[in-house]
C-alpha cells in the first residue's frame, strides 16, 4: 500500500500539466522580449527614441502529445489535463495555440535608461551595465551627474548611491565584480566599494538623475519600479528621472 502511494507521489512530481506547459511558454516568450529590450537599450538609437531591434510579439505552437484527464482529488479545485510526451503515436493529440504579447510603445520625453549588457548571464557572477541619459528632444546629455543605486537582497536599508557624470555621449558604462566587491566605471581609474553578496543570491540596480527645469516632459520608469518613491513637486510632476529596477543574479 505504501509502495503504491510512493509511486503515485513520484508520478505526480514528474507529470506535466497543460497549465504548467502554457505558463512555461509564456515565461519563455517574456524572457526573450526582456532580453531583446535590454540589448536595444544598450544602443544609442534606443535612447534617442529609435528602437534598433525587433521583438517577437507572437509565437504559434503545434504540440503533439498524449492528453488525459486526471480526476479531481481531495484538496484540489478540479481536474487536471496531463500531457504525456512519451505516449505512442495512436494515442497522441494535436494541440495548437498562440502566445502573444503587446508591443512596447516608445514614449517621448527626457529619460534615463539602464541596460544589462549581458542579459543572458554569460559573465555571471559579474555584470556589465550601461545607463543612457537623453533630454526631452532625444539628445544625449553629456557631463551630467547620475546616481548609481545598489541594493542587496534582504537588506533593511538602501546603500548610499555612487554619483558619476555621463560621458560625451550621455552614457555611463560600469562593471560589477562580485568577487572583489568593486564597481568599475569606464573612464574612471578609481573603483568603488559595494558589497552585494548576501543570503539570497541576487541584488538590484537602478539609476536616478535630477530633472533639469527646461525639460518639459519626463518619461516615467517602467515596471518594476525602484524601492523608493520618485521625488515630485506639489503638483505631482517628477523632479528626477529614474530607470527601471534591474534584478541581477550572483549565480
Amino acid at each position: 500500500m505504501a509502495d503504491n502511494h510512493d509511486q503515485k507521489v513520484k508520478a505526480d512530481a514528474t507529470q506535466t500539466t497543460l497549465e504548467q506547459f502554457l505558463v512555461a511558454c509564456q515565461k519563455s516568450l517574456a524572457r526573450s522580449i526582456q532580453n531583446a529590450q535590454q540589448m536595444g537599450k544598450s544602443d544609442s538609437e534606443f535612447a534617442q527614441g529609435e528602437r534598433p531591434v525587433y521583438v517577437i510579439d507572437e509565437v504559434a505552437f503545434d504540440l503533439n502529445a498524449g492528453v488525459h484527464i486526471d480526476p479531481q482529488l481531495e484538496g484540489r479545485l478540479g481536474e487536471r489535463v496531463i500531457l504525456d510526451f512519451d505516449a505512442p503515436g495512436e494515442q497522441r493529440s494535436q494541440l495548437r495555440f498562440t502566445v502573444t504579447t503587446k508591443p512596447v510603445e516608445l514614449i517621448v520625453g527626457a529619460k534615463l535608461e539602464l541596460a544589462n549588457l549581458d542579459p543572458l548571464g554569460e559573465t555571471l557572477p559579474n555584470s556589465r551595465l550601461r545607463t543612457w541619459l537623453v533630454d526631452d528632444h532625444g539628445v544625449p546629455v553629456a557631463n551630467y551627474p547620475v546616481n548609481l543605486h545598489f541594493a542587496r537582497a534582504g537588506e533593511k536599508r538602501l546603500k548610499k548611491p555612487i554619483t558619476i557624470p555621463t560621458d560625451s555621449v550621455g552614457r555611463i558604462d560600469f562593471k560589477i565584480n562580485i568577487q572583489t566587491n568593486k564597481v568599475k566605471v569606464v573612464g574612471i581609474r578609481k573603483a568603488f566599494d559595494v558589497y552585494l553578496q548576501g543570503a539570497v543570491e541576487e541584488y538590484f540596480v537602478w539609476v536616478t538623475a535630477d530633472r533639469k527645469s527646461e525639460w518639459e516632459s519626463v518619461v516615467e520608469p517602467a515596471a518594476p519600479h525602484p524601492p523608493r518613491a520618485i521625488h515630485r513637486d506639489s503638483e505631482g510632476h517628477p523632479l528626477e528621472l529614474c530607470s527601471e529596477l534591474l534584478r541581477l543574479r550572483i549565480r
